[in-house]
C-alpha cells in the first residue's frame, strides 16, 4: 500500500501531527477492510510495522517505509550538532538508540501505541508509563509522531517561513547542502530539492517490493490458476507456470496506453511465457474468442518494443518471460483487453495438450457503489 500526497496533511488540511497519525491509520484500516471483505482474509493485513505501507509525496519528491525512515533516522545520529544549529532536537537527545537498536527493531517500534521514555530510554505501551520529557515536561509523543512526523513538519516550516540563513544552518545540521540557488527558490522547488536531499533515493519503495512482492516466476502458477481461462494441464500452460523465456509467446495485455501522435496505442501487457521482440508475427486473441470461435482474431506483426519506465518508456530489442512491456503495432483489433500468441501451430508443438490456445478471462472492475 502506497499512502501519496502526505504533504496535502500538512500543507492544505493543516492538520496537527497527532491528527495526521489518526487520519493515516484509518486510511490503513479501510483499506484493510475493504481487502479483507474482498478477499475472504486470503491476503496478509497491511501495516507499517509490517513493512508492506509506504508513505509518499510525489510533489515533493520523496517515498519512505518505517523501515528505510529508521535508517535515515539512525545514520543522522553520527552527524556532529551544535547546540545551536540544532533545529531537529529529537535526531540529538536520543543518541542511545544506535548503540542499542537495529533499523529493523526500531522500524517495528515507529507505529501503533509505542513511546519512548525519555528517562529510560525503554519503549513503553502506554504514555502515562512514561517520564515526562526534561526539556518540555509533557508526556513524550507516539515514536510515529516523535520520530517521523515532527521532524517531518519542521522541513516544511523551514521551507515554507523561515530565512534563507536558518534553513541553511537547519538542513546542514542533518547533512543535507543546499546550494544559493536552491535556497533563493521559491516554497515548492526548495522542499522538492531539500526533501529529494534528505530522503535520497527511494529505497524503502523498492525494498518494500523486492521483500512483499512475490517474483514474476514465484506468482506465475497463481496468477495463471486465476486469470487463464483454458485447462491447466497444456504444454503451453505448463511453461506460463515456469515463465519460460524458451517456451512459446504467450501475453496478457491488459490495458492500451496512447501514443504522443494521437493516432494509435501502445499495448500494456505482461509476457507470461516466451520472448517477443520487434517484427514478430503473432495472433491477437480478443475477449469474445474461444476455440471454437475464432472470429475474434487478427494477426499483428510487433512494430516496437519498450519496457514502462512511469512517464517514459525505454525501447529493447527483446523482452522474456516476466516482464511488463509496451508493444506497437498490435492495437487495432483490441478493444480493452487481449492476448497476444505467436502466430501458427508451430508455436504449441503439434498438441498443446487439449489442442487449442485460450485466452486470459477478461478483467472485470467494481463500478460505484460496489457493484460488478
Amino acid at each position: 500500500l502506497v499512502i501519496n500526497k502526505v504533504d496535502r496533511l500538512i500543507l492544505e488540511l493543516k492538520l496537527p501531527p497527532d491528527d495526521m497519525y489518526h487520519k493515516l491509520r484509518n486510511i490503513i484500516d479501510s483499506v484493510n477492510s475493504f481487502v479483507s471483505h474482498q478477499s475472504n482474509g486470503r491476503y496478509p493485513k497491511l501495516s507499517p510495522d509490517r513493512g508492506n505501507v509506504i508513505f509518499a509525496s510525489s510533489m515533493h519528491g520523496y517515498a519512505f517505509s518505517l523501515e528505510s525512515f529508521a535508517t535515515q533516522y539512525l545514520d543522522q545520529l553520527d552527524f556532529d550538532i551544535d547546540e545551536e544549529e540544532d533545529a531537529f532536537g529529537s535526531f540529538k537527545h536520543h543518541s542511545g538508540l544506535g548503540k542499542n537498536l537495529t533499523p529493523d527493531a526500531f522500524a517495528i517500534r515507529l507505529w501503533g501505541n509505542a513511546y519512548l521514555d525519555p528517562k529510560s530510554q525503554t519503549f513503553k505501551r502506554s504514555a502515562s508509563e512514561c517520564s515526562p520529557d526534561p526539556i518540555t515536561g509533557f508526556s513524550p509523543k507516539r515514536t510515529f509522531v516523535q520520530f517521523i512526523l515532527q521532524p517531518l513538519y519542521k522541513m516544511y516550516t523551514l521551507c515554507v517561513g523561515e530565512s534563507e540563513k536558518d534553513v541553511e544552518k537547519a538542513f546542514r545540521s542533518l547533512g543535507v547542502l543546499l546550494g544559493k540557488a536552491q535556497l533563493r527558490a521559491s516554497a515548492r522547488p526548495l522542499m522538492r530539492a531539500a526533501f529529494r536531499k534528505f530522503f535520497g533515493t527511494s529505497t524503502g519503495f523498492v525494498d518494500t517490493v523486492v521483500k512483499h512482492i512475490p517474483s514474476p516466476a514465484a506468482a506465475a502458477k497463481g496468477k495463471v490458476a486465476r486469470c487463464y481461462s483454458g485447462p491447466l494441464t497444456s504444454r503451453a500452460v505448463q511453461s506460463m507456470i515456469k515463465c519460460d523465456p524458451h517456451g512459446p509467446l504467450v501475453i496478457h495485455v491488459a490495458k492500451l496506453y496512447a501514443e504522443p501522435d494521437g493516432q494509435s496505442f501502445a499495448a500494456f501487457g505482461r509476457i507470461y511465457s516466451g520472448t517477443v521482440k520487434p517484427g514478430d508475427r503473432v495472433k491477437v486473441l480478443g475477449e469474445a474468442y474461444t476455440p471454437d470461435d475464432d472470429e475474434d482474431m487478427a494477426f499483428a506483426t510487433v512494430s516496437s518494443v519498450w519496457i514502462p519506465r512511469g512517464r517514459s518508456k525505454t525501447e529493447v530489442m527483446m523482452a522474456r518471460a516476466g516482464n511488463w512491456v509496451l508493444l506497437g503495432g498490435v492495437d487495432s483489433d483490441i478493444i480493452k483487453t487481449a492476448t497476444i500468441v505467436g502466430a501458427g501451430k508451430s508455436n504449441f508443438g503439434d498438441d498443446d495438450g487439449d489442442g487449442e490456445i485460450h485466452i486470459f478471462s477478461p478483467l472485470k472492475f467494481p463500478q460505484a457503489g460496489g457493484e460488478p
